[in-house]
């Protein structure tokens, strides 16, 4: 009887415990639902489906370059508001030569929006009160006189104000990309192309606070909008190769095996496969490069591989491989400072990517850049071992050969590979572009 009733005392507990930690885990961080997800799944080895998909090549969300665009500018506030918005107005005209801005600001400011000589076209539009003792806060009618102004389209619209009551204006706008400081998403309203964060009361390592001047800020945006959707030129980097010398003979491939972490490391064998596949579709010599650490690793996909096909380059000094990098038709890598090097030098670069960092801060970004990645729910889990992950590191064994080599496909296919040495000379020597 007593030993009955301790298995329902022991019962209650194991429930309501259960219940206990249901209640914990609905109030944790998303970092720390990912690591209670992580332990759960080592305990039960669940499977975890990987879709792979392909990730952005530019730094922005949004997947093009403007020349000369169409621009709205939305600058409501008040006269002090305005004149330390002026910076980054200026930043913006000069940044986007020959760009049509249209700027949308209070009825008070239109005369110094005129005199100012960096916009087109001005729309006088009161989202606050001429005094701020009168403001109330914005309403849905506030809204719907905005959303009928004759505006029309744009191919970027920034909103110049680090407060988030105007930013459903800048949702409302019909623009191809859209950029502001971080604010609720409106339900309906797709998130804009280019987030930067709130920086106002920012935590500083003494427990004090602090905050970026107003007009900085804006600044701020202005430069990182002109970085993110302007056009760039070509990348410092292929100052790196300038030294790079002619090469003869057939083109070749690039296979980059090594990464800082085993976690993040295709498997060898796929990498043979896709050499052979490599070899067989496009006729490239393989070129299997990495550091000291990854000899074995480079050792055995050369072994794998067609022995007249096929060299190894271990533990380059810097100079030297960013020379052979720069003469490459192909590069596939990982998560690595080569992938990065091939992708600023504009070769057409392939980067396999596991979940493990924050890969809308890591991925490779370029003109003729490709970035695969197997997508999961617990990424980023910012783990290293192999044996640490409850899923099989599905985010990168996900991607076959066969995927790598349709995105290899796709990329020669828009962009035929000149290697970067070769465009080089070619604007020394005015030579025509093929």
């Amino acid at each position: 009887m007593l030993a009955l009733r301790l298995r329902r005392a022991v019962a209650v507990i194991r429930k309501r415990l259960r219940r206990h930690l249901r209640l914990d885990v609905a109030l944790l961080t998303a970092s720390e639902k990912r690591d209670f997800g992580l332990a759960k799944a080592r305990r039960s080895r669940v499977a975890m489906p990987a879709a792979v998909v392909e990730l952005p090549a530019r730094a922005s969300l949004c997947e093009q370059s403007f020349v000369r665009p169409r621009i709205l500018v939305l600058q409501m506030a008040h006269i002090g508001d305005f004149i330390l918005s002026l910076r980054a107005l200026q930043k913006l005209s000069e940044g986007f030569p020959g760009s049509e801005i249209t700027l949308v600001c209070a009825s008070w400011n239109v005369d110094w929006a005129r005199q100012t000589g960096f916009v087109d076209r001005i729309v006088a539009f009161d989202f606050f009160p001429r005094l701020n003792a009168d403001w109330r806060g914005a309403t849905p009618d506030i809204f719907a006189r905005f959303a009928a102004l004759p505006l029309g389209g744009f191919d970027l619209a920034v909103d110049l104000r680090h407060d988030a009551d105007t930013r459903p204006c800048l949702y409302r706008v019909e623009a191809s990309a859209r950029a502001g400081f971080e604010a609720p998403l409106e339900k309906g309203f797709a998130p804009l192309d280019l987030t930067l964060p709130r920086v106002e009361l920012l935590p500083r390592s003494d427990g004090r606070e602090f905050s970026l001047h107003a007009e900085l800020r804006l600044e701020l945006l202005a430069e990182a909008v002109v970085a993110a959707f302007g056009e760039r030129g070509p990348h410092p980097a292929t100052r790196l190769a300038k030294t790079a010398p002619l090469s003869a003979g057939r083109p070749f491939a690039i296979l980059a095996v090594g990464a800082g972490d085993p976690i993040r490391r295709w498997p060898q064998e796929q990498f043979v496969e896709l050499g052979r596949r490599l070899i067989a579709a496009y006729n490239f010599d393989i070129v299997v490069v990495g550091g000291a650490a990854e000899r074995d690793a480079v050792s055995a996909v050369v072994a794998g591989l067609p022995q007249e096909r096929v060299s190894g380059w271990i533990d380059l000094p810097l100079v030297e491989l960013t020379a052979k990098v720069a003469r490459a038709s192909l590069l596939v890598g990982l998560g690595s400072g080569v992938a990065h090097l091939a992708a600023t030098l504009s070769v057409p670069t392939i980067s396999l990517l596991s979940g493990v960092s924050p890969l809308d801060v890591w991925r490779p970004i370029g003109p003729r850049v490709v970035n695969l990645t197997g997508q999961t729910a617990c990424s980023p889990c910012v783990l290293k071992r192999i044996e640490d992950c409850p899923y099989g590191v599905t985010c990168l064994y996900s991607i076959s050969p066969e995927r790598v080599l349709q995105a290899a496909t796709e990329l020669l296919r828009a962009a035929p590979a000149v290697p970067l040495r070769r465009q080089l000379v070619r604007r020394v020597h005015g030579e025509p572009a093929e």
